[in-house]
């Protein structure tokens, strides 16, 4: 599932997850509407944030998991 699927599903504020993984509201938001690119760090905690909801890989390479699904 992609974060901003995932996030929307949760009814979760970008607020509240940007405070999970412990970054500004800001950051949080670029990297959820893609005009930031998600680090593998940031993928790994994304990870264990959604309890695997949203994997890594989706994190990194969203394009190709949009493609796929």
């Amino acid at each position: 599932m992609l974060l901003k699927d995932y996030l929307k599903r949760y009814k979760i504020k970008t607020r509240e997850f940007a405070k999970l993984l412990n970054m500004t509201p800001n950051y949080a938001s670029q990297l959820i509407n893609g005009h930031r690119k998600i680090t593998r760090k940031n993928a790994k905690l994304i990870e264990e944030v959604t309890d695997g909801k949203v994997s890594r890989l989706e994190c990194l390479y969203p394009e190709e998991y949009e493609r796929l699904f």
